[in-house]
C-alpha cells in the first residue's frame, strides 16, 4: 500500500518543490500534442492565443495513480515541440530552462466527483470525490505562461499551505 503524501509548499520555493514532486513519482503519459486552445481556457485565463501544447498524464507513486495532470502551455513558447519531441516532466521547468519564469501563480483548490474516465485513469470508482487544482501561471508581464489543472486522490495525497506573515 502506498503511503500518504502530504505536501507544504512555499510559494517562493515552487520550483524546487516541483523538482522534488517529479522525483517522487512515475509519470505515464496519455497524450502530448499541438492543438486548438480550448475554450474553458479563454474562459478562465484569458488571452492565451489560438493554439497550445497539451500534456496529459498520470503520476503514479508506488505503483498507484495519484494525479490525473493536464498542462496547455501556448504554441508560440514552445515552438519546437512536435509528436516526436519527449514530453517533459514539468511545462514550468522546462520554460524555466528557456528563460521563461513565472512570476505568479493563481491557485483555486476545489473538490470534484470523478467522471467514468477519470476514475479509470487514477483506479478509483465512479463518483468518489477528487481532489481539483487548477492554476494559471503567468510571467512578470502578466502574460500567461502556464495553465494546468489536476485531478487527485485525496487518500492518497493532500494539500498544504504555509504563509508568512509580513511585519507591519
Amino acid at each position: 500500500m502506498s503511503s500518504y503524501l502530504r505536501r507544504v509548499r512555499d510559494a517562493e520555493s515552487l520550483y524546487d518543490e516541483l523538482s522534488d514532486l517529479i522525483a517522487g513519482y512515475q509519470q505515464e503519459v496519455l497524450a502530448y500534442r499541438r492543438m486548438e486552445t480550448p475554450e474553458f481556457i479563454h474562459n478562465h485565463a484569458g488571452d492565451f492565443g489560438t493554439e497550445c501544447v497539451y500534456l496529459n498524464s498520470v503520476s503514479k507513486r508506488d505503483d498507484l495513480p495519484v494525479h490525473l495532470n493536464h498542462h496547455y502551455v501556448p504554441a508560440h513558447l514552445l515552438a519546437s515541440v512536435d509528436r516526436r519531441s519527449r514530453p517533459p516532466a514539468s511545462f514550468l521547468m522546462l520554460l524555466q530552462e528557456r528563460g521563461i519564469q513565472a512570476r505568479t501563480f493563481e491557485l483555486n483548490i476545489s473538490c470534484t466527483a470523478a467522471d467514468l474516465e477519470t476514475a479509470t485513469q487514477l483506479d478509483v470508482q465512479s463518483g468518489i470525490p477528487l481532489l481539483a487544482a487548477r492554476r494559471i501561471a503567468r510571467d512578470a508581464q502578466g502574460g500567461i505562461v502556464e495553465y494546468f489543472e489536476v485531478l487527485t486522490r485525496p487518500d492518497l495525497f493532500s494539500y498544504g499551505f504555509r504563509f508568512n506573515a509580513k511585519p507591519r
